[in-house]
């Protein structure tokens, strides 16, 4: 099907709050649900593509015109009254080795071996000097010898000769001959270079053994997961990924002194090829004992991952106490790979000024966002003054892949099948807004920076954007408010981050102890509390049972009022993974630039299908997560 002639789909007015199960859905426009499973968070500005990326080229359309509003017939009903309310601003005990010498072992032997020479004129006690014979062995030729010599018999030597028996005199009194006797070949072992030798031998050896001991020895002291001494302190190294250590610290404090055998190491890591050095360091023993991980990752670092032993965090207590999402995305049958200290997902921010001018409500559903969008939209004869809302764009919309993920998610779309016409169908939808409603294009600024400038009326972004948009601009007056919905089934987008334990580990019990007690609600409160002291807010809780909690904020209510519904998948923006979401990420990214040049999404989505199929083979994933 031509995509410029697909008719923009139809959507009801007013999603339902609590939806049954999923409905079947237009096989056109709005197919059955087919949710997939997983998600994303701290970015950089823009997405890499593998190939060069294309620039879009947009269609220039005069906006539709805006109907007159009577402000008095206007009944507004927002989402939260509150959502324009203002903000504050060890000792080695081994044994000495053995060591097995050929060459003393072979002396060993001689020494029980008779001795059978010449004999020969010996030199009295007193005159016996081995090391001052120099004559070649050859001068006489021994038969066999041995250390310890046999006696000769009285009766076969002259008696004005005497003999030498083990270096002592035989008490004869004759007088030693004028000329020395001749050497004895092999009578180099009495030698006192010879017992130099052997003790070189012996140092050499013990210390080649000493060597080596030490380098493993020191391998294992750099190693972080190293074994205590018995009875000792267990020390635990934690990766943290975007919480500073201020506000991590004085939970670790208050561990440590509620369990005194246990250190806790905080460190502060560098988001830029995180995962790659995790799992490098990992499989060298050297990597953390905790560590922080996306909650898309699990096929990445499955292998990597300790899971929860008894006495922890249970598989079943993740599914009572957390968000849905959270047990998809950690639990495999029984076993507990993860938990989360934080939640988020994506809402609509919009300007409440640009709202009010146009007596226009934040939208519920696709229908009528597109219709407030085009509204907002501003501009001069050719030039795009004001965008209505940033989407249909990928270089510039800091989260357009988690824009696209949710809308495959609502339209029963697989990801993973990009040549469905479920997947094309949302890829048009997207694409509409700068291909034929002209609401945005490629001229415009990164979208977070386009909104906190007032360039934008509308953007979607996960609640952490908040601070920024606040830092760019103090003064800006926005709102915050749900996903629109596609159909009475609603389906909304989570990504955040989760806790894991390393299964290098020695001390993953512990580990695992000390995130079984940080997740608890006590903890949660004080780690929001603590980061509340540095920004606006903290981080949402996870856990279902506290989401009343946070309610009257209203930044956050609408993230914890979609977090029931959540799902995700690998088009998570901003997690840096170099890994499945980027590398899925940038093929879309292909497919949007492409639709937008040429108009022709299905062969785009064609052209994308290989690399999508070979990035999740790559990792491990079945095409139905």
């Amino acid at each position: 099907m031509d995509s410029t002639q697909l008719p923009p789909p139809t959507l009801p007015n007013e999603p339902q709050a609590n939806p049954p199960a999923n409905p079947a859905v237009n096989s056109t426009a709005t197919p059955a649900v087919n949710p997939v499973a997983n998600t994303s968070v701290n970015p950089p500005a823009n997405q890499s593509s593998y190939p060069p990326a294309t620039s879009p080229v947009t269609q220039a359309v005069n906006p539709p015109a805006k109907p007159p509003v009577n402000p008095s017939q206007v009944n507004p009903q927002p989402l939260n009254p509150q959502l324009s309310a203002s903000r504050p601003p060890e000792t080695d005990n081994s044994e000495e080795p053995v060591f097995h010498s050929p060459i003393i072992e072979g002396l060993q032997q001689m020494q029980s071996e008779p001795f059978q020479s010449p004999v020969v004129p010996a030199k009295p006690v007193g005159e016996m000097n081995v090391e001052s014979d120099q004559k070649s062995a050859n001068d006489t030729p021994v038969e066999s010898f041995s250390m310890t010599k046999e006696q000769p018999s009285a009766a076969n030597i002259p008696p004005s000769k005497p003999t030498l028996s083990n270096g002592r005199d035989n008490g004869s009194g004759a007088k030693p001959p004028a000329k020395p006797p001749a050497k004895v070949e092999g009578s180099m072992f009495g030698k006192k270079w010879f017992l130099g030798l052997m003790v070189g031998i012996i140092v050499v050896a013990a210390g080649v053994f000493g060597w080596f001991f030490w380098q493993n020895l020191n391998s294992n002291t750099n190693n972080s997961n190293t074994d205590s001494p018995a009875g000792g302190q267990v020390t635990l190294t934690y990766w943290g990924l975007w919480e500073e250590d201020q506000i991590i610290e004085p939970l670790i404090a208050k561990y440590e002194s509620l369990n005194p055998d246990i250190k806790i190491n905080y460190e502060h890591m560098n988001h830029r090829q995180y995962r790659s050095r995790l799992q490098a360091d990992i499989a060298q023993g050297k990597g953390p004992d905790i560590f922080r991980y996306h909650n898309t990752w699990l096929p990445m670092l499955q292998d990597n991952l300790a899971t929860a032993p008894s006495g922890t965090i249970t598989a079943q207590e993740i599914k009572d106490k957390f968000y849905p999402t959270v047990a998809k995305d950690v639990v495999r049958g029984n076993q507990t790979y993860g938990v989360p200290l934080m939640y988020d997902g994506l809402a609509l921010v919009y300007n409440e000024s640009m709202l009010e001018t146009s007596n226009a409500l934040p939208p519920r559903d696709w229908k009528t966002l597109r219709e407030v969008a085009a509204n907002l939209t501003v501009r001069n004869e050719a030039r795009l003054e004001r965008g209505g809302i940033a989407m249909g764009t990928a270089d510039n919309i800091d989260h357009f892949s988690d824009i696209l993920g949710l809308l495959m998610l609502q339209n029963g779309a697989s990801a993973a099948d990009p040549t469905s016409a479920q997947v094309q169908t949302v890829l048009d939808f997207f694409t509409m807004f700068s291909r034929t409603d002209n609401d945005w294009d490629a001229t415009m600024a990164q979208s977070t920076l386009a909104f906190a400038n007032e360039q934008v009326a509308m953007i979607f972004v996960p609640s952490w954007r908040i601070h920024e948009i606040r830092n760019l601009n103090p003064n800006l007056r926005f709102g915050v408010t749900t996903v629109p919905q596609l159909s009475d089934t609603r389906i909304t987008w989570s990504t955040y981050w989760v806790e894991g334990v390393s299964k290098k580990s020695r001390h993953s019990k512990e580990a695992w102890e000390f995130l079984t007690w940080l997740s608890q609600p006590e903890q949660l409160r004080q780690l929001y509390a603590e980061a509340t002291k540095y920004r606006g807010f903290g981080e949402i809780y996870p856990r279902v049972e506290m989401a009343n909690e946070l309610q009257s904020d209203p930044d956050l209510a609408p993230y914890l009022q979609d977090a029931l519904y959540a799902q995700s998948w690998y088009l998570a923006g901003a997690t840096h993974d170099e890994g499945v979401n980027d590398q899925i990420i940038a093929y879309y990214k292909d497919a949007v630039n492409e639709t937008n040049k040429n108009g022709r999404s299905a062969k785009a989505l064609e052209a994308i299908a290989p690399g999508i199929k070979t990035v999740l083979s790559k990792f491990g994933i079945a095409v139905g997560r």
